[in-house]
């Protein structure tokens, strides 16, 4: 009797740290989830307001941008690719590779950054006066996404080693 109360307590006593961590990491993937919805909701919300303010026309929404932006490896104006990594890093959240989805992440950030030096605007030949709101809010999503990505990493690797 004595031995199968034991064999009871050992089994009793591996469940909850097994439960425990399948709870752990359904929570982490909900968050992480989370984080990606509020990444896709910051680059969508960049796509209906101004990314860019021009001199004698009118501003150039982000949904523009991104349908015509690509125009602009012509003029060797780079910044458009960083919605390719964008795409890229939201590819790799979802299939969960957090390491290769901040890098990329991070690469969008860097490349949208080349928007800084941007002096035309190569679909009607305007001289951009300003970046508008579409932009920061555009580079919000990447360094969201860059943020949470290599958080979600830390997080899983601290869980491991717990």
């Amino acid at each position: 009797m004595g031995k199968s109360l034991r064999s009871h307590a050992s089994i009793t006593s591996r469940w909850p740290t097994a439960h425990t961590q399948n709870m752990v990491e359904t929570g982490m993937a909900t968050i992480l989830r989370f984080r990606l919805v509020a990444a896709l909701a910051l680059y969508v919300t960049s796509l209906v307001l101004p990314g860019l303010h021009l001199v004698d026309y009118d501003p150039v929404l982000g949904i523009q941008i991104l349908l015509t932006g690509w125009y602009g490896f012509l003029i060797l104006e780079l910044a458009w690719a960083a919605n390719v990594f964008f795409i890229a890093a939201v590819i790799a959240t979802l299939r969960e590779k957090s390491l290769g989805a901040g890098y990329l992440a991070t690469t969008a950030f860097a490349v949208g950054l080349l928007s800084l030096r941007a002096k035309q605007w190569i679909a009607n030949h305007a001289h951009i006066d300003y970046l508008g709101s579409g932009f920061y809010v555009w580079m919000a999503a990447f360094a969201l996404l860059a943020i949470s990505s290599f958080a979600a990493r830390n997080e899983r690797a601290a869980t491991a080693n717990a």
